[in-house]
């Protein structure tokens, strides 16, 4: 009797053990595989190519940035993406399946994905409060009171929750649209410029809000800027769009220290040109090094304290202007070598 037990005890370790290996390889394929898809795809208006063969992935967990210049197609990707918009060619996919078109839905878009864009897409007859609780049918009373209660703090909008929609300014609009689209939890979180009517302090505490909230559920995100700062700050990894084309994805450190073109180097930040030796080269304003001798010589024309550094603007023997970053005024003449990667 002892011996049967103990073959059956050891069947069953086996078994969990199998399930368990299975569960844990299921889960490793689910992280591994892509979240969001879009393949090969083509939009157009009038004839004119807003999106040329965009091909792009998101996966849980993950923060992604597009960047461009206005009218690179950035915005029209993300209503793509969302299903609010029917690209010309090719198909997006959300969890390996592919996504309806939108001329094929009576109402366009999808549950788990939510786009957050200057329309804000908000219902304007309707109070604050009313637009939290709309989104909310089938939760238990308690739990609606608790979100709403969360969200209107983290907003600033508690004050204004009797209001009507269409009586708040454009940065409570845009905040109540934001909180619309956090408050049921959506696997994709797409942000089209979603602060550039929000304050800076509340824009700091709102931006880490978004970031551990999204990250508790697993979920991810794409944010779309003009700003190369501001998508380092958020991003994992950048997408840098020029004329409806992906012409790079790399990591935010790779796009600052690395750029390829000029043009991509300025949505990042400041950047030198210096024809040294017959040679175009490109360093950032904090990449030099003061040398006594066998540098670049010049001499200082104007400073700019902007409270985390002061620009130091300088003209070489040669009249380059160029800019360097320091702590304090830098000295009336210099002796400085630049620390590059890109020679032109």
């Amino acid at each position: 009797m002892v011996d049967k037990y103990n073959v059956l005890n050891t069947k069953m370790t086996y078994f969990w053990f199998a399930a368990a290996v299975i569960y844990i390889f299921n889960c490793h394929q689910m992280i591994s595989k892509p979240l969001l898809e879009s393949h090969n795809i083509c939009l157009s208006y009038d004839e004119r190519a807003i999106l040329k063969q965009i091909n792009f992935s998101l996966k849980s967990g993950s923060c992604v940035a597009i960047v461009g210049k206005s009218g690179a197609g950035k915005s029209s990707l993300l209503k793509v993406l969302a299903g609010l918009k029917s690209p010309n060619s090719g198909l997006v996919m959300y969890k390996n399946q592919v996504l309806m078109d939108p001329n094929s839905q009576l109402i366009p878009g999808h549950k788990e994905i939510k786009l957050v864009n200057q329309d804000f897409d908000l219902d304007l007859f309707h109070t604050v409060l009313e637009n939290l609780r709309i989104k909310l049918s089938g939760y238990v009373e308690k739990v609606k009171e608790s979100l709403c209660e969360e969200l209107l703090q983290v907003m600033d909008l508690k004050d204004f929750s009797n209001k009507q929609a269409q009586y708040l300014s454009g940065g409570e609009q845009q905040r109540l649209a934001l909180a619309r689209a956090l408050i049921v939890e959506p696997d994709i979180l797409l942000l089209d410029e979603p602060f550039v009517h929000i304050d800076p302090t509340l824009r700091v505490r709102i931006e880490r809000y978004v970031k551990e909230k999204v990250a508790q559920w697993s979920g991810a995100i794409v944010i779309v800027t003009h700003d190369g700062r501001e998508a380092m700050s958020w991003a994992d990894e950048i997408v840098y769009i020029k004329a409806g084309e992906i012409k790079r994805v790399d990591t935010p450190n790779n796009f600052y220290w690395n750029p390829n073109t000029i043009e991509e180097a300025e949505h990042f930040g400041q950047i030198n040109q210096l024809v040294l030796e017959n040679k175009r080269i490109m360093f950032r304003p904090n990449a030099f090094s003061l040398v006594a001798n066998d540098g670049v010589l010049a001499a200082l024309k104007r400073s700019r304290f902007l409270g985390s550094h002061v620009e130091n603007w300088f003209l070489t023997e040669d009249h380059q202007e160029i800019v360097l970053s320091s702590q304090e005024e830098m000295p009336q003449s210099i002796c400085f070598k630049p620390h590059y990667e890109r020679v032109q």
